[in-house]
């Protein structure tokens, strides 16, 4: 039975290859471009209606003999092809064998590793929190940490003699003069009949100079 399949297998591809060359020769005969394209496999096909009529029966003998390589090789014949090629010494690509594995066997070979891992205990100081009971009432805060019920001390304008603002240096003071324009800022300096004061304006410091002639009232920046 094997030597019927490797014989059949044989006859088969060879009527493909006969049919194959005489497209080939009938393509060469009819134009050396048809030739050039019925030597590519598939492509081929596109030059049969200019030759059919030349090589109809060559065509189905060898489309007779790929279907029978095609069931013989599937058949068992490739394994005749792979032992006679090795005997000849020509390496044909190896086969794919795939052979089932039982269930068995892969729970056999299955290992099965324990690691003990030392259990470790992490102790995390987590902060007092709130009591959340409604009905009990909150803790009172230690003494000398109690919150100030009123402000400890508040910032004002205090009314002073405009001669004596030179005693003030260094203090924000708030000027009046006679076209009711007010100057607020640091002061900085008396001069004979002025002083100076430092203004911000604009997002900078700004120098600017008032005559004690145009002062209608000054006062000074005192914490009460």
């Amino acid at each position: 039975m094997e030597y019927l399949l490797i014989v059949a297998f044989a006859i088969g591809l060879l009527l493909f290859l006969l049919s194959w060359l005489r497209v080939i020769i009938a393509g060469f005969a009819h134009h050396f471009l048809t030739g050039i394209v019925a030597i590519l496999p598939v492509v081929n096909i596109l030059v049969l209606p200019s030759v059919w009529h030349q090589v109809y029966a060559w065509v189905m003998a060898g489309f007779i003999g790929f279907l029978l390589a095609v069931a013989t090789w599937f058949a068992g014949a490739d394994k005749q092809v792979y032992q006679y090629a090795h005997q000849a010494g020509f390496e044909l690509p190896a086969q794919q064998v795939t052979h089932p594995v039982a269930a068995s066997e892969v729970a056999t070979n299955q290992a099965t590793v324990e690691v003990k891992i030392p259990s470790t205990t992490h102790t995390v100081n987590t902060p007092q929190t709130a009591n959340d009971d409604p009905n009990q009432p909150a803790q009172p805060l230690p003494t000398g940490k109690e919150l100030p019920k009123t402000a400890l001390f508040t910032m004002a304008y205090k009314a002073v003699d405009t001669q004596q603002l030179g005693e003030y240096q260094g203090q924000y003071i708030r000027l009046t003069q006679k076209d009711r324009q007010q100057y607020e800022g640091k002061l900085l300096d008396t001069e004979a009949g002025a002083l100076r004061i430092e203004r911000r304006m604009n997002g900078g410091l700004v120098e600017h100079k008032v005559s004690f002639a145009d002062i209608v009232s000054s006062e000074v920046m005192t914490r009460e």
